[in-house]
């Protein structure tokens, strides 16, 4: 707890440290260590710098004292049949042993969860739930050896990254869309939805030459789409109005 230096504060602040602190030397000390929800705090720290400026808000909400002997609360508790911890790592049966298709059931219950509120328009929990399935993804892979059974996984997590990235382009997030596409190509090179969807982000962050690369590609995987000939051409026009105003600044540089 620290209280900027000055004694008897009520200044005061909770440290979570996650590396090792050659500050805590007996003077300085740690007096307590988190129990659950760590993953939760990696990743807070995933979206901050050095300095503890964030790219992204966190907030803290629904927060309180719990009793002894009350119950942690720590598993999802929405409208959907997903009732598991956000993260693994907080779960019951973390140390267990799951046959492939259990593995599957609890991927399609969060997937069906995401989809669920992405048909109802609520894109953020929406979001969750599909980066939660990832979660879990990495979790069952991590703990399979048979390799039809990771490839069996992995078809099952494209579909998913390409739902998450769709999700992203709803709430304009196109960095994490991007990251979302590469992840789904990594998995299958020839996934016209993910080019297409990382093509659709490239081209809102102003990408155009990379944009109308994706939207190539994803034509040429899927001949003749009208929805990735309309976006093709759209991205074709923006590139041309940068390059003509491009062109027109270089002329006053020298003029």
């Amino acid at each position: 707890m620290a209280n900027f230096g000055k004694p008897n504060t009520n200044s005061s602040q909770f440290v979570i440290t996650t590396v090792e602190c050659l500050h805590l030397d007996g003077t300085n000390v740690v007096f307590g260590q988190v129990l659950k929800g760590l993953s939760v705090v990696g990743e807070m720290e995933n979206v901050a710098d050095d300095d503890g400026r964030t790219s992204k808000p966190i907030v803290i909400a629904h927060c309180g004292e719990l009793n002894a002997g009350e119950n942690w609360g720590f598993c999802d508790n929405d409208e959907t049949p997903d009732k598991l911890p956000p993260f693994p790592a907080d779960w019951e049966r973390y140390e267990s042993d799951f046959t492939h298709e259990e593995k599957l059931s609890v991927l399609r219950v969060i997937k069906e969860s995401g989809n669920y509120f992405y048909r109802a328009g609520e894109y953020v929990k929406s979001a969750r739930k599909y980066k939660k399935v990832t979660r879990y993804f990495n979790f069952f892979k991590d703990h399979t050896m048979n390799e039809e059974e990771k490839k069996s996984l992995d078809a099952f997590q494209l579909v998913n990254l390409t739902n998450l990235a769709a999700t992203e382009l709803k709430l304009k997030d196109f960095n994490d869309v991007r990251f979302s596409a590469n992840a789904a190509i990594k998995l299958d090179a020839n996934n016209s939805k993910a080019y297409y969807r990382r093509g659709l982000a490239n081209l809102e962050l102003k990408n155009y030459e990379m944009a109308l690369d994706d939207l190539k590609i994803a034509n040429s995987l899927v001949p003749g789409n009208k929805v990735i000939l309309k976006e093709f051409e759209r991205a074709k026009k923006y590139l041309l109005d940068y390059r003509a105003i491009e062109k027109e600044n270089y002329k006053r540089m020298f003029n």
